[in-house]
């Protein structure tokens, strides 16, 4: 049976919002998705489980991706923050150019315990900034700078808010 709507009618119906446009000419909606205009699609990760949680794309296209890996070879990329894996989930961040089919950056960051990136953001300059969890697990070492809000784990679980410098 339709769900109800407002009104108490029991009709199924769908809206289109449209913005302002030339009138004179004819209005096409076309919800269908073809994927041979597929931009491209690519996996990122290594041997074990890896998942990303965010997402973000900045002024040139680049495209910027957190989460949680375990495996130990996640791709990274030399020179950056942080090579190796050093718990047992790290946070990855990954930076793809704009077509991916590049790493322009990546990264773990973590401690011995567990690490997760949950979102990002990245500001007008390039900068990453995220936020995720951070678990105690016998570990409280989650890497911190000197002159930061908090550089002591403080509970079970506490919350990151990490910048990455543009790269």
């Amino acid at each position: 049976e339709p769900p109800a709507v407002a009104g108490g009618s029991n009709r199924q119906s769908v809206r289109f919002i449209v913005g302002e446009y030339d009138r004179s000419k004819s209005l096409t909606i076309d919800p269908t998705v073809n994927l041979s205009n597929l931009a491209y699609s690519t996996f990122l990760g290594g041997s074990d489980e890896d998942e990303g949680n965010d997402i973000a794309v900045d002024s040139a296209g680049n495209v910027y991706v957190t989460g949680k890996t375990l495996s130990p070879e996640f791709p990274t990329t030399a020179g950056t923050f942080d090579t190796s894996r050093n718990g047992v989930f790290d946070v990855f961040v990954i930076k793809l150019n704009e077509g991916g089919s590049a790493l322009i950056y990546s990264t773990f960051i973590g401690g011995s315990g567990n690490d997760e990136g949950n979102d990002i953001a990245i500001d007008s300059a390039g900068n990453a900034y995220l936020t995720g969890v951070t678990f105690f697990d016998a570990a409280t070492d989650y890497p911190t700078t000197g002159g930061a809000f908090n550089t002591v784990h403080n509970g079970f679980a506490d919350v990151f808010v990490t910048k990455l410098n543009a790269g």
